[in-house]
């Protein structure tokens, strides 16, 4: 008998052995890039046994993410404490550490259609909705600050995606240091914040008015910067919210142009892509100058370029691109991205370094750590106009300031 007649005997798996199987290979491979086949193999049958549960690949994606998710929410309802703050920390802390050989991020971009996206959109929902709930219990009883409790839920949790896989491809240093103690700095961040002084005035001594101040450029000066500026706004609206699965026709649309225009500008979507996240890049960068330009000091520094992207967000310039999608990029456009990201996040960590030293913020915990987790709160808000903010930019800024830099206990 073959090995393939073999497996094609074989009854199949339980259930939960599958989507254990293929958390694992998704986790490696991505979700987006999983097979059936890669499943199969991996359980050591044939691909034609996985159908006994699931009709499709997006069924068995679907299945997985809502899995992880289910899972999340049996460790936030399990985590024992004297208080909700408590409580909250130790699922963090459980998050963080626990079962991570089976847990898959939850990608930004979910590659799934109509029912399967929809069902694991719902789960997400009630996994973020159950931690505000606890959120909402603690300011209740005066184990955390005021605050509004569903934005904070929703930074929490967005920072602690980026470490389900290890913090992805974030720097060497993070992916070498153990996840106890990258909860452990969380769970510090959180509680007592980043600052030396917890009295100190948090406010940026110099915001943006006009969201060119950071592209470097007045559209109104050239009506063909103006044009682009145009296409790249709407374009990075749409690839925020669909990422590849974006519609050029649906961005000439919404622009009231024929789609012949846009390719005017661009060869195809995946470059229109790259130049939306080339624009983001150069957003940010410029938002480093800017603060280092007009800062009184390191932690000022901090401030104002933090405030400034979000309030960029808000401003007739914005929003710039989120990577929710960089992975569909080619191969050349990939590297390049990656390497303005690396030296964002390289300055980023100096600063704050610098910070500490100067005696602003505490030195007991580890930048290349803490910084990853506040920029995942402002790089994971492009799409903070959905529903589940339910606050104006300005507002949701303000949260997260609090949040990082003064910690959510108010003690």
């Amino acid at each position: 008998m073959s090995a393939r007649q073999a497996r094609q005997q074989r009854p199949p798996k339980r259930k939960e052995e599958v989507l254990a199987a293929a958390a694992t290979v998704m986790r490696e491979k991505g979700v987006v890039s999983t097979r059936l086949q890669d499943v199969a193999d991996n359980l050591g049958v044939a691909y034609t046994a996985l159908y006994h549960y699931f009709e499709s690949r997006d069924h068995l994606a679907a299945e997985v993410l809502c899995w992880n998710i289910e899972n999340r929410r049996a460790l936030l309802a399990g985590a024992e404490g004297d208080s909700a703050f408590e409580r909250l920390m130790r699922f963090v802390r459980a998050d963080l550490i626990e079962d991570r050989d089976v847990k898959v991020r939850l990608p930004a971009l979910l590659p799934l259609t109509g029912t399967h996206l929809q069902q694991v959109v719902d789960s997400r929902q009630l996994l973020y909705r159950d931690v505000a709930s606890l959120i909402e219990l603690g300011i209740a009883e005066g184990s955390i600050r005021q605050c509004h409790a569903q934005t904070i839920a929703n930074i929490m949790m967005t920072a602690l995606e980026s470490f389900v896989k290890h913090a992805g491809n974030t720097s060497p240093a993070l992916k070498n240091t153990p996840m106890r103690i990258v909860a452990e700095t969380i769970e510090a961040l959180y509680s007592r914040g980043i600052l030396k002084n917890r009295l100190q005035l948090l406010s940026a001594s110099r915001c943006i008015s006009r969201g060119e101040e950071l592209l470097g450029v007045d559209p109104a000066i050239d009506s063909e910067i103006e044009r682009l500026e145009q296409i790249y706004r709407t374009a990075t609206r749409h690839f925020n919210l669909a990422g590849v699965q974006a519609s050029i026709p649906k961005i000439a649309a919404e622009l009231g142009v024929s789609k012949t225009v846009i390719y005017q500008y661009t060869a195809d979507k995946l470059d229109l892509m790259y130049a939306c996240y080339e624009r983001g890049a150069a957003v940010v960068e410029r938002s480093q100058r800017f603060a280092r330009d007009f800062a009184k000091n390191r932690l000022d520094e901090m401030l104002i370029h933090r405030t400034n992207l979000y309030l960029f967000h808000d401003t007739e310039a914005g929003p710039f691109a989120h990577l929710n999608a960089i992975e569909h990029l080619k191969p050349q456009h990939q590297r390049l991205i990656n390497m303005r990201n690396r030296g964002v996040r390289e300055t980023s960590v100096g600063i704050a370094k610098a910070a500490a030293k100067d005696g602003f913020i505490r030195n007991d915990i580890n930048p290349e750590i803490y910084q990853p987790v506040i920029g995942q709160a402002i790089y994971g808000l492009p799409n903070w106009f959905d529903e589940r903010y339910a606050l104006p930019i300005q507002d949701v800024a303000k949260q997260s300031l609090m949040l990082h830099y003064q910690g959510l206990s108010p003690s």
